[in-house]
């Protein structure tokens, strides 16, 4: 919950600092983002004993992201990005928590603008990214954090200057190492979501 105050007081702050709001879709930009999403998980447990993964689970979910980078033309973005999934898990009868699954990522948005004969296309973007991604209780009192790697494609559409829709797939492998044992999450988000952008 920490790195996701201090990013957003870090984008507040960078916002007037650099002189959003151009009217060209280019420079340093960001980009807040939410919508509905699919998030299927499993767990993997390996250890000295026994090898053993638990039945896929579907749940809806909360999908959020907030990206800041730079595009250095009007076909290319650069930027880091914070991509979450929140959703309720059942662990037991008595236990349910609400978990976030991250993804800290580096990505590449590339515009087909002015390279088709058709002006829906000219305004569809595809985009990729690598980072890092955990998978955390944040409002339980002693959670702990699975850490891993993660990736994600995505499929946007500009709508108009400063506001986006687009299809993401995440999928991230966050993982502990305790007493020997090693406990992998196994887990995919697919999501639609409104973006809202300033340059």
């Amino acid at each position: 919950m920490k790195r996701i105050i201090i990013l957003i007081t870090t984008c507040l702050l960078i916002v007037p600092i650099f002189g959003f709001f151009n009217e060209e879709s280019k420079g340093f930009f960001i980009t807040g983002g939410i919508g509905a999403a699919r998030t299927s998980f499993n767990f993997k447990i390996d250890s000295d004993f026994i090898t053993a993964e638990t039945p896929t689970e579907i749940e809806p979910a909360l999908f959020t992201q907030l990206k800041l980078g730079y595009s250095p033309d009007n076909n290319i973005e650069i930027y880091i990005v914070e991509k979450i999934s929140w959703f309720k898990v059942e662990y037991s009868s008595d236990r349910e928590a609400t978990v976030s699954n991250h993804l800290h990522a580096f990505g590449l948005n590339i515009f087909l603008k002015n390279k088709t004969n058709y002006d829906v296309l000219d305004k569809c973007y595809f985009g990729s990214g690598f980072g890092f991604s955990d998978w955390a209780e944040l409002f339980e009192d002693d959670y702990e954090t699975l850490n891993g790697i993660g990736y994600f494609i995505e499929l946007g559409y500009e709508i108009s200057k400063h506001h986006r829709v687009n299809l993401n797939w995440m999928i991230s492998n966050p993982e502990e190492e305790k007493n020997g044992s090693s406990i992998i999450s196994n887990t995919q988000t697919l999501s639609i979501s409104y973006n809202f952008q300033l340059f």
